[in-house]
């Protein structure tokens, strides 16, 4: 299957002017919550990893897509159980899409940049908590949402490397339960390598 996106990725920018192929990678930090009581609300750290492309780049703007693994989730540390202290980690892989419009402020051969978009995730695996305390919860299998970011990029030549800021919103939260809706706050940083086709 990461082959399969790989080459979809490939081949559309390929097809594009101005383009820029890039590989991400660094680190991702994400944890739950709910309105009605606290459930994994202390953050879990995990290697994030994204190909995409940047295309369409014109003086103030372009646009930038990726495909990528992003990892959400959450841990709830000394937590009174009866007569008992626990420790709960849960966490989920998703298969991500995006695309952003990033405004540029150009900067001799460098730029910062801010930009939001769309992203779609797809859950790989079961959706469901594994700890028994959660019995009954699991995380919905498709989340649509938006993804903001900030950032700056330098081209050196052909070689475009940066360096990105993101967060990840979900419209319409990202687990449930019988009792409760649950919603998830995934941030990222990071690093980019790139190289022009064109």
């Amino acid at each position: 299957m990461k082959k399969i996106i790989l080459f979809s990725l490939l081949t559309l920018c390929s097809t594009l002017h101005s383009q820029i192929i890039k590989i991400e990678n660094g680190l991702s930090f994400s944890s739950m919550y709910s309105n009605k009581f606290d459930i994994l609300n202390n953050k879990i750290t995990n290697y994030g990893l994204n190909v995409g492309c940047d295309y369409f780049e014109h003086k103030l703007y372009y646009l930038s897509s990726d495909i990528g693994l992003v990892t959400k989730g959450g841990k709830e540390n000394n937590l009174s159980l009866g007569n008992d202290i626990i420790n709960v980690n849960e966490s989920w892989q998703f298969v991500q899409f995006n695309t952003t419009i990033r405004f540029k402020y150009q900067v001799s051969n460098a730029h910062l940049f801010v930009g939001i978009g769309p992203k779609l995730d797809f859950l790989v695996g079961s959706g469901k908590f594994t700890d028994s305390l959660y019995s009954g919860y699991e995380m919905d299998r498709l989340s649509l949402g938006s993804k903001s970011e900030v950032g700056f990029v330098q081209d050196i030549n052909r070689i475009r490397i940066g360096l990105n800021y993101s967060y990840l919103i979900n419209f319409a939260g990202a687990a449930k339960s019988p009792y409760i809706n649950i919603g998830n706050n995934t941030y990222s940083l990071m690093f980019s390598i790139g190289y022009k086709l064109k």
